[in-house]
């Protein structure tokens, strides 16, 4: 500012430039937006008298910063340098995911200063994102090696590392990135869940996907609808993509669908499945190489009398221990989805006991079933059918025993009320309400907030009125208290609440 008042314009550039790379080594996060916005009229002021090429280039980078990658893309329209290829090929990858001209910008930014550990880190997105393995290698360790101080650096090479199939080295990389930031672990980025079928080659009972679906609903959402509705979301901020189904593994186009997803640049890809086909390691292999770092299993019984039974297929629980294996071995991340019901509740802790042990598993999110009008349910609700009050005893000494055994990593526990168990109210999601941004379509189109769709049909019961989290709990699924009344629950004590 000070060289700028005396017009000395190239030199503030200089200026500047040797504080950005100062900035970038010592990985601090930038101006906060007010000050960026400040600095962004000064830019356009000063542009007026001094054409500099060097203004239009931090123009479209304060631009960015504010998140305005059109104003960006027009600021930076003729770039030339590294600093302008890069973050023109940054707005473009921003608007519209990795077509032609962000890749062309980018490999040229990293070509015209090889030095540059951020050209090199956007290069190797970039190469990332098309498929390019040998080159997303070369740019992310030539990155690391310029900047090794640089926590995202490191986790952007170990993320690129486990998709090349070499777990141990991108644990070590993400090791290295603990130590360099111990307190700022990565915030769980929006998510964008599609439900891309209804199809499936299992028969849970539970099932709320419709038994008699048109053939239009089996299949989902085509191709083109799913790539226009996944670059919609990207370019709205949504950083995480999460595929369930049905079962997800039926769309033969699921390869295109994944490959997608990671050329328009989402950070994380999760798919939800009965694990029936990832038991094929080719498979599995074909899908992580295609950006899958996340798995979620549907596992409901630790034996095969109990799972193969609930979902009708034979071997089925042998086919999730094999495909648990390969997916290991691959670096990803894996977790299980577990439905609660008259058939398996007994056995929660036992399960519990497996799927934390045997299978090494330590993500499970366990769902009371729902009493929904719809889907397999209500042909087979009187086998299945379950209270709170029956559930619950097995759930705390599945709790019991996982405390016993040192584990501190709990699961999460849906569709569950707090009064019924308040002592494990920390660990429900969705009795209270939330701020998640989390969205969802359908099959057929339809979309919303996840939240809004998980919390529609409650309401309090008369115990409500006298509970200590009145104010914070959306109450009971009507659809619950109309088929088992409202005896079962007990207004919370003040000192048995949870801290809010």
């Amino acid at each position: 500012r000070a060289l700028r008042a005396l017009n000395r314009i190239p030199e503030a550039l200089d200026a500047l430039e040797r504080a950005a790379r100062l900035n970038a080594e010592l990985g601090w996060g930038g101006p906060r937006a007010e000050q960026a916005r400040a600095a962004l009229d000064e830019i356009r002021v000063a542009r007026i008298n001094c054409d500099d090429p060097r203004l239009a280039e931090w123009e479209g980078e304060t631009s960015l910063r504010l998140n305005e990658p059109e104003a960006a893309l027009e600021a930076l329209a003729g770039a030339s340098s590294a600093w302008g290829l890069a973050w023109r090929g940054e707005a473009r990858l921003a608007l519209s995911g990795l077509t032609a001209d962000a890749a062309a910008d980018l490999a040229a930014a990293a070509r015209r200063d090889p030095r540059w550990a951020k050209a090199r880190a956007l290069a190797a997105e970039a190469c990332f994102r098309s498929g390019d393995r040998a080159k997303a290698l070369a740019h992310a360790a030539a990155a690391v090696r310029l900047n090794p101080y640089s926590a995202r650096l490191r986790e952007l090479r170990a993320k690129i590392l486990k998709w090349a199939g070499r777990a141990a080295a991108a644990g070590r990389e993400l090791d290295a990135a603990r130590r360099l930031a111990p307190a700022a672990p990565a915030a769980e980025p929006k998510s964008l869940e599609f439900f891309v079928n209804y199809s499936c080659n299992a028969k849970c009972p539970f099932c709320f996907n419709p038994p008699d679906a048109t053939p239009e609903l089996d299949y989902g959402l085509p191709l083109p609808e799913l790539a226009r509705r996944l670059l919609k979301g990207f370019g709205e901020g949504f950083r995480a993509v999460k595929f369930i189904g049905g079962e997800v593994t039926v769309r033969d186009d699921l390869p295109k669908i994944l490959g997608l997803a990671r050329r328009i640049g989402f950070r994380s890809i999760q798919v939800t499945t009965n694990g029936i086909r990832f038991a094929d390691a080719a498979y599995a292999r074909t899908l992580v190489s295609l950006g899958v770092d996340r798995v979620r299993f549907s596992i409901h019984g630790h034996t095969p009398e109990l799972h193969d039974g609930l979902v009708m297929v034979p071997g089925a629980l042998a086919k999730i221990e094999k495909a648990a294996k390969t997916l290991r071995s691959l670096g990803v991340t894996l977790g299980v989805n577990y439905v609660l019901n008259r058939v398996n509740h007994l056995a929660f802790p036992d399960t519990l006991e497996w799927l934390y042990g045997t299978l090494g598993i330590d993500d499970v999110i366990v769902y009371q079933i729902r009493y929904q009008g719809f889907g397999a349910l209500p042909a087979n609700k009187e086998l299945l059918k379950l209270t709170f009050s029956e559930a619950v005893g097995p759930v705390r000494e599945g709790f019991a025993r996982l405390r016993r055994s040192g584990i501190t990593r709990m699961p999460q526990l849906i569709h569950f009320a707090p009064c019924v168990a308040p002592e494990l109210a920390e660990f429900m999601l969705d009795w209270k309400r939330d701020a998640s941004e989390d969205f969802v379509t359908m099959p057929d189109g339809r979309s919303g907030l996840i939240r809004d769709i998980t919390n529609s049909g409650k309401r309090p019961v008369s115990a409500c009125a006298a509970c200590a989290l009145k104010d914070r709990c959306l109450g009971i699924e009507v659809n619950y208290s109309s088929e088992f009344g409202e005896e079962e629950f007990k207004p919370v004590l003040p000192e048995e609440a949870p801290a809010a």
